[in-house]
């Protein structure tokens, strides 16, 4: 639901549309449309002068390469503060946990909302290579908000049992599901603690890439409670079974050098070149063919599921579909003809 005290601009909003799209432009109004699933939406904003859903407005804008916060003011002239920020850079979005006095809590369900929002608009827009997720300030996540957790607080604990079990099934555990899903590579470039549900968002992710000043604690035990979350599933999918059942049942904390050694993360670089080694991984990856690459990653996904059978028959179907592609041809014509090959997501 949107802030009551926040006006959109709808004329700048349609502007903006008409001056990215068209003859020349990388999208048409119909591909447009497509890319934030509807063949119509485009043309219902232009001609039938339909309001958008925050949804619509979201996901248009990260298509656009565009801030969605720049169609918004308060009604009082004070631009709203976005709890999750998107900068396209390229072929590379950077998604930003922009609650630095609060930690970067995750368990918000309109945080959540935000948070899911921006990565399915990046799923569905092959144009996005890699995402880069971190967190602003110096917290990647704290997880779950502890005032929020009193009884009848608002937040995931409610005064029924039943209701909180619903506050979790459609808050916070909507995110592992996400995330499982996408397949637009993740790199999670982990700028300070993440700690019980920040550490499992890290797992969340497809790589992991530390600061020299990032903490891990796996700590809801520390609270009496359990990883409501998903942790219990993803963290020994990382570690092992037995490092993960060390760190949640004591709930220590760990700096980075232990995060490296325990293969929690693939690299330790020193703070001020984190976002750089972050970018340097993502854009390795988007220098691959794209269809490629998001195949690549859905089958290492199932394989964290599925037996060795069905991975091969799901690797011979993806892999007619990769040989389909022009970037097939082109990576082949290329190492032949001894030069770089240019991708074109074809």
């Amino acid at each position: 639901m949107m802030d009551s005290n926040l006006s959109f601009d709808i004329e700048k909003f349609r502007l903006a549309i008409l001056a990215n799209t068209g003859k020349g432009k990388k999208f048409s109004r119909r591909s447009l449309s497509e890319a934030v699933g509807s063949q119509t939406l485009v043309r219902d904003l232009l001609e039938r002068n339909k309001n958008p859903t925050v949804n619509t407005i979201t996901g248009i804008s990260n298509a656009l390469g565009l801030d969605p916060s720049h169609f918004f003011t308060n009604t009082a002239g004070v631009i709203e503060k976005q709890l999750v920020l998107s900068e396209r850079d390229g072929g590379i979005l950077t998604i930003t946990l922009n609650m630095p006095e609060k930690r970067n809590p995750i368990s918000d369900v309109g945080v959540i909302d935000m948070i899911c929002d921006a990565f399915m608009a990046a799923d569905a827009d092959m144009s996005v290579r890699c995402v880069i997720l971190t967190g602003a300030g110096t917290v990647f996540s704290s997880g779950g908000d502890l005032k929020q957790m009193r009884p009848d607080s608002g937040g995931l604990r409610a005064g029924l049992p039943a209701e909180t079990r619903r506050n979790y099934k459609y808050g916070i555990q909507r995110l592992p599901l996400m995330f499982q899903a996408l397949e637009v590579p993740v790199v999670a470039a982990i700028n300070g603690p993440a700690i019980g549900a920040g550490l499992d968002l890290t797992t969340m992710c497809d790589v992991r890439i530390a600061a020299s000043s990032a903490k891990f604690a796996e700590s809801f035990v520390r609270l009496g409670i359990v990883p409501g979350d998903g942790g219990a599933w993803l963290l020994p999918r990382v570690i092992g079974f037995s490092k993960a059942t060390e760190l949640a049942l004591t709930g220590q904390t760990i700096d980075a050098a232990e995060a490296l050694r325990i293969g929690l993360v693939s690299e330790v670089v020193e703070d001020a070149d984190l976002m750089a080694a972050a970018r340097n991984v993502a854009e390795k990856i988007a220098a691959n063919p794209p269809h490629a690459v998001r195949m690549t990653k859905r089958l290492l996904r199932e394989g964290q599921t599925a037996d060795l059978r069905n991975i091969l028959e799901m690797s011979a179907a993806m892999q007619s579909l990769a040989h389909a592609t022009a970037d097939n041809d082109e990576a082949i014509t290329a190492f032949l003809e001894k030069r770089a090959p240019e991708f074109k997501g074809e």
